[in-house]
This record gives structure tokens, sequence and C-alpha cells, in this order.
């Protein structure tokens, strides 16, 4: 191989012409940068380097770097070459590497599969297996009372001033009462401290899943049952269902999707969260955000609305709100005003404020703005005076444990698949957050039987659907939470205080916004749009369709894409940086170069069934090779009289090479790169195989390179080596290109004057020659003195199955006026062979 600099992208990219020169600097400004200290890298002295503090300190010098492009180019010069790389070893094929280095081949007996199968039932096993069951019996014992119980304690009690208003505003959502949001708040939390994983999530009712859809699926069953869901009237109801409430139908919600989500973690089947995109669960939350916002403007405003789901039901809310204006109570609205100012400027100023000042605890602002709404109410008896609808008295104790409705299943079943997904999904994504911030690891199986276990055990106390809240997991970890001890530390109120409470509380989801714009941003720089249509075809589905469609509308968009992506991966034509062995896209550096007769094709991704006509297809756009078109074309030129027109004899050999002559923009070699083939299948080795011999019979070679050991066994274990000799199979890229220079003088050079624009503006194969001229021409091909004339690695040769030696990277060439002759030194067999080739 030969010596050359290692280059980093920034040097591939730099034109060599352009700017000024290291001669052109001032003084003033080479000094700082030439100044420099002899720094060590990786326990070798590589030279100076400029030193950063005299280029700091000079003011001019600063400028200059940063208005100046060019100068920045000069400053790299100016640094030491990189270290040199030199190696010299043969060039390998896949066939004379394994005998060289031998692989391991490890056969595994059937016992020892089945063993590693089987499951372990022994007690160090079970031991282990009941840990994972309770991870509480893991952390416990380790727990530091001293350094943890007071910070657990302080950020439990803040955590549950926050919890309370949330909690009652959550039911609210579903339109129940608000002390089923209390029960909420503690039965769930209780569970999640036995089987949860991650230290700082804090599970709850939460306004999406509590609240938002646990409200939809209400609406849906009352309809279906016959239940009136406004004014709970039992008179229509169907037979059998003449004693359901609509708690009744929250509290089967969330017995349901436990039992979901046990079934699924006992399975196993975590992973299908990975399925679900960052973008699919930021454009469902930022929806589902204004569906909650929605459901409180009645209480804001003191307006009635019909209570809506479906199709259109949030556009048609708003219709039914501008038409209703006139009906706004003015007390309402004035106190939600008073309420949303207080809690923004405590949000956005006196909270910062506090942190500045090092106090991580937030300020309980919603307790305070609880109490102080519960006290005007009833000063100044708001519900008889002004009409203003209050929550109405909460009970102060626990109801006894009761079994869920399950006469309802039937109705329920499909509408809680959704829910199930969002809250896990919400959970996991929490856990996921801090565990990565604290750096200790969740289990994502075992979340799913947490959470699973926390709503079947909490529906037996009249709670609502349960999952990890965002805004109060974010509290606890700020304010210096550590373990779950936290979720175990956890009247006259107007209802448009708790309505101004969660829409402040909103606030952080609606901020998720500001990740779309992310997505737009980073969609005009690359010209990739796949993030920011998923976010966009998400919230639209949910805001315009509903929540379960919206679910799975997005959902469905991400799997398509995926399928869309595995199937048209990304493809290059590689080129050859400064004839060096670094070969990279053509369309991506500017010193690349192709090199002359070869087509080097890259396929970036898995080559399965599915994309097998992709492959193919982009392989003869890049190459510029038409197989079935040129056969055509030959074909025409081949005599009437000749029964088999593609055979191996000395005329139609003749004919080929004088059709390659004239069609100059046709490769002799194509190098697939399969470097980056993440997996292989059996219809792609037999593309593969087709490709070979389809080539192979118009005198074009196709080499594989850089095949990884799974691909190579995969070519094996098909036939692939049975029918395409090994030796066509090599190492890298630069062992072919090697192979191709050693064996002809003329093909495999860098082309120098290649037009950097039409790149990728690939030739047909039509050439301006037509079939007549070259049909008139036949006759002169026949009588031409080339019939003998057959290069030591002929394609035709790639189909046989003995194998050949590979000759050796360093060959002597010889030529005089009427001969070329080749001295090759075999690898395997050292005796020396000579070759001649006649020359026209």
């Amino acid at each position: 191989m030969d010596n050359k600099d290692s280059n980093n992208t920034n040097d591939l990219n730099k034109s060599p012409n352009e700017g000024p020169t290291v001669s052109s600097i001032p003084n003033y400004i080479k000094k700082p940068l030439t100044s420099s200290n002899s720094l060590p890298i990786n326990g070798m002295n590589v030279g100076s380097l400029p030193s950063s503090p005299n280029i700091i300190r000079n003011i001019q010098t600063s400028a200059l770097l940063k208005n100046s492009p060019q100068l920045h180019r000069v400053f790299s010069e100016l640094r030491p070459p990189s270290p040199s790389l030199s190696i010299t070893r043969p060039v390998y094929n896949v066939d004379e590497f394994n005998k060289n280095y031998i692989p391991n081949e490890i056969q595994k007996t059937t016992k020892e599969k089945f063993k590693s199968i089987a499951p372990d039932f022994s007690r160090k096993a079970w031991i282990s297996r009941m840990k994972g069951c309770f991870p509480i019996s893991v952390w416990i014992p380790q727990y530091n009372i001293r350094q943890n119980l007071i910070a657990d304690i302080v950020v439990g009690i803040t955590i549950a001033s926050f919890q309370v208003p949330q909690s009652m505003g959550y039911a609210l959502i579903a339109d129940v009462n608000p002390v089923y949001g209390l029960y909420t708040a503690f039965f769930p939390a209780l569970m999640y401290l036995i089987f949860g994983t991650s230290f700082h999530s804090s599970v709850g009712p939460v306004a999406i899943v509590a609240g938002l859809m646990t409200a939809n699926i209400i609406v849906d069953v009352s309809a279906d049952i016959g239940l009136d869901y406004e004014t709970g009237d039992t008179t229509n109801v169907i037979e059998g269902f003449e004693g359901i409430q609509t708690i009744d139908i929250a509290v089967m919600i969330s017995m349901i999707i436990g039992l979901y989500l046990l079934i699924l973690g006992c399975f196993r089947l975590g992973f299908i969260s990975n399925y679900l995109s960052d973008e699919l669960v930021s454009g469902f939350m930022t929806s589902a955000a204004i569906h909650v916002f929605t459901t409180q403007i009645r209480y804001l405003f003191g307006v009635e609305l019909k209570n809506r789901s479906g199709i259109l039901a949030v556009p048609l809310v708003y219709v039914e709100f501008f038409g209703k204006l006139k009906s706004v109570n003015l007390t309402a609205f004035i106190i939600s005003i008073i309420c949303v100012s207080i809690l923004l400027i405590f949000k956005l100023g006196i909270e910062r404020l506090f942190q500045k000042m090092g106090l991580k605890l937030p300020f309980p602002i919603h307790l305070f703005i609880m109490i102080g709404g519960c006290i005007a109410s009833w000063l100044m008896d708001l519900k008889s005076e002004y009409d203003i609808s209050v929550v109405g008295n909460i009970p102060d104790e626990f109801k006894s444990p009761t079994f869920p409705k399950f006469i309802l299943f039937k109705y329920m079943w499909h509408r809680c698949i959704p829910i199930a997904v969002v809250s896990y999904i919400l959970t996991l994504s929490v856990g996921r957050l801090y565990a990565n911030k604290h750096n200790y690891k969740i289990n994502a199986n075992q979340e799913m039987v947490a959470l699973g276990i926390c709503n079947i055990w909490s529906s037996f106390f009249m709670s609502l659907a349960s999952c990890a809240s965002i805004p109060r997991s974010s509290v606890q970890e700020s304010g210096g939470g550590k373990t779950q001890i936290v979720s175990l530390v956890n009247s006259d109120l107007p209802k448009c205080v708790l309505a101004s409470c969660i829409a402040c509380a909103l606030a952080s989801i609606f901020a998720k916004f500001q990740e779309f714009l992310n997505f737009w941003r980073i969609s005009k720089l690359d010209g990739v749009s796949d993030e920011t249509g998923i976010w966009l075809i998400t919230f639209l589905s949910v805001v315009i369709l509903n929540v379960d469609y919206g679910i799975y509308c997005g959902f469905g968009c991400s799997l398509l894409l995926l399928i869309y992506k595995s199937q048209r991966p990304k493809t290059y034509s590689l080129g050859s940086v400064d004839d060096s062995d670094i070969y990279v896209p053509l369309s991506k550096f500017k010193r690349a170069k192709e090199l002359e007769g070869v087509k080097i094709y890259q396929f970036c991704g898995p080559l399965n069934f599915a994309n097998v006509p992709y492959f193919k297809k982009e392989l003869q756009i890049r190459s510029g090779v038409d197989v079935t078109a040129i056969k055509e074309e030959m074909l025409a030129m081949t005599p009437s009289t000749s029964c088999f027109v593609f055979t191996e004899t000395k005329d139609y050999k003749a004919m080929t090479e004088k059709y390659l002559e004239h069609k100059k923009n046709l490769p002799k070699y194509i190098i697939i790169d399969c470097s980056m083939l993440s997996y292989i299948d059996t219809s792609g080795v037999t593309e593969l195989k087709k490709l070979v011999q389809n080539h192979s019979d118009i005198d074009i070679m196709i080499q594989l390179t850089g095949c990884p050991v799974h691909i190579e066994t995969v070519l094996k274990r098909d036939g692939f080596f049975k029918e395409v000799s090994s030796d066509r199979v090599y190492k890298s890229v630069h062992d072919a290109i090697s192979f191709i220079r050693q064996s002809e003088s003329t093909i495999g050079q860098p082309i120098q004057n290649l037009d950097q624009n039409n790149k990728r503006l690939f030739p047909r194969i039509v050439s301006n020659m037509s079939l007549d001229s070259l049909a008139s021409s036949y006759n002169g091909i026949l009588m031409d003195d080339r019939n003998d004339m057959k290069t030591p690695d002929s394609p035709k040769s790639i189909m046989r199955n003995s194998p050949r030696n590979s000759p050796q990277l360093n060959r002597s060439i010889s030529m005089d006026f009427n001969h070329i002759h080749y001295q090759c030194s075999p690898q395997l067999n050292r005796s020396t062979r000579s070759v001649t080739f006649s020359d026209p």
C-alpha cells in the first residue's frame, strides 16, 4: 500500500488552490500562531501545536480569524503534519485471508444449544428473579438514612402540596368527583415504591391519562350503555347496567390497563416502546395538552358546553364556545385571570429568583391558590350569589376496597389499548431521562409490571388510571429527592380556580412546540423532513380526529417510515482521495476522484427480499450499466445465422471488446462495497449471483469488498462461493483497486479532469455511435489480430469453481513497442510465471 498522510474531513473538502498562503499572513498574526508548546498525544510527541492563550490574548488575530474563513485554512496549514501511515502486505481476498488467519468456527452441540435457552432453576437463579420482581429488596438494604431520609421527606411534602390541587383538577377533567383524584395521588405510589425501578418517577394522576383519555372513554362507554354522562341519569340504561356510574367506568379503565401492562411485562414485551419515536410522543403530548385545555374552557369562562369526544371534538367545542360568548360568567372569568396571573408570575419570575438564590424546592403556590380560593368562595358565597360552580364536599376518609365492575369489560377492552400504551411510554420516558442523568439503570419490562400492578391495586380503591408525571418528577429530582421514599410522604373550592391551576400546569407541555421548531430547523438544514412529518401528522391527527385515532395514525406513520427507510437506504458512488486508500462519496467531498474504468458502489443498509429491486436499480444508475439494454444491442449486432448468442467464442469476444471500446462510459470493473451491509438474506445472495453472472456475460467484472464476518457466513451458507470464486471477494476496496491496477496498467487510475458538477449525472448506456456503424465494422472486428488476447483476470473466470492464487502487491511491469510483459509472483505458488499479451 502506498504511503499517504491521513486526512480529516475538513482537509478532504478543501480546495488546494484557493485563499491566502502562509507567507501572506502578517507577522503580527503569524507570530502568536506559531508560538507553541510541544504536547504529547497518545504517548508520542507529534510536534508543536499552537498555544491557545497567545491567540486569545491577541484581539486582532481573533477578529481576523472570526471574519475570514480563508485564514482558518491557513491556520490549519501552520499546524504540524499528521502522523504518516505505512503498511506493506499482500492483496487479500477472503479465501487467502482465511488461510493465513484461520477463523474460529465454533460449532455448538445440540446439548449446548438447548442448555443456552433452557431456564435455570438453581437457587441462585430464583433469588435473582425474586430481586428482579421486587426491586425494593435491592435498594432498601443499601438506603443511607443519614444522607437521604431528610431530603426525601422534605421533597415528598413539597410534591404533596403540588399533587393535591393537580389530582383534584385531573379528576375534574374526567368529570368525576375530585376526591377520586386524591385517591389516585396516594394508592399507586405505594405499589410503585415496591415494584418500580426508577428513583425519581412520581407516579399518580396525569392530565392526559387520568383526565383526557379517561374522559373520552367514559363518554363513549356511557353512550353505549345508555347512561347520561352529564346528569348521571340511568333511566335509559340497558338491562344489567342499572347501577353503573361514571366513576365505575373510570375505575374499570384503571383495572384493564393494569391487566394489559402486567401481562405484557410478564412476557417481556417492554421493547415495544422502541417503536414509538420521540417525534410521535412529543407531537402527541402537545396535541393532548390542547385537548386538556379545551376541557377547561367551560370552567375558566363559566360557560355551559357539551361534553364531546370523537372526530372533530376539539373544533366543535370552540365553535360552540364562540357562539356562547355573550353568556360568559364575568366573575368566573375575572377569578381565572387573577389566578392564572399569580401562577405565571411565580412560575416565570419569583421561582427563577429563588433558584438564583440557591433554593431548589419550588414554592407551593398552587396550594396557596386553592386555600385562597376556598376562603374567597366562603366569604363571598360565590356559588349562590354569582353562580360559580364549586367542587363540593370532599370526604375526609378512604372508602373500603371494592371490586371493579367487570361487566363493563366487553365495552371497554379495545378502547383501553391506547391509554395503556401512553401511560407506559410516559412512565418509561421519565424513568430513562433521570436514570441517564444520575447514572443508574431501569428495567423496561419491570417498569411495565410495576405500572400494571399500580393500576390494578389502585382500582380496588376507586382510583383513576395513573402513570409517571413529568412535572412532579421534575420537582422531585430538582428538589434533591434520592429514592422512592418520596412517594411514601405524600370544600368550597371554585372549579375555575382548579381550571386555572390545570391551565398553568400545561405550560411545560405546550413548551414542546419548541421541539417541533427544532425538528423544522434540522429539516431545513439537511433536507430531511421525516421528524417534522411524524410530529405534524400525530399532532393534527390527535387534534382533528381523536386521541386514540391520533396514536394509531402516528404509530402507523412511524412504522411506514421505518419500513421505507429500510427498503431505500442511502447509496453512494465512491472515489479515492488524493490517490490514497481512503474512499469516500464523490458527492460529499471535493477532492475525491473517480477511477478510470472502475465504478465503486456502496449500499448502506440491509439487503433483503424487500429492497433487492432498489439495490439493483441503484447499481444500474450509479454504474451506468444497463445489462438488459446492452445485451439487446449486442443481440442486434450478432449474425442471424448464429444459434447461440452469448457464447465464449473468439468472434463473440472480439465483438464484445469492440463494443466496450466504443462505449467509453462503461466501466470494466464494478466494485460493490459491502462494508455498510448490516444484513443479507437468501434473496440478496441470489441477486448478487445473478449480477455477477449477467455482468460477466458483457465482460464487466463485479467484485465484492469489505464483507463483514456475518455477511461472509451467509454467503458461504447459501452457496455463493460455489458459483462465484472466493478470490473475487476482497477484504477492502483498496485491495480490489490494487489488484486491478496491477492487472491492467490503464485502469484504476484517478480521473483528473472530472466535472464536479456532473458527478451524480450518470451517463446513459446508449452511446453516440449507432448500431449500424457498429454492425458495419463487425467484419473488421473478426479480422483483427486480437483473438488470442486474454487478460489474466478475465470476468469469465469469475464463475469457475477452481480456486485461483491472488498476486502479491508488488509487481514489475516492462513495456516495449510490440509486447507488454507482466511478471507475477503468486502468493501460494512461489514459481515465477510470465504472461505475454499482443499489443495491437
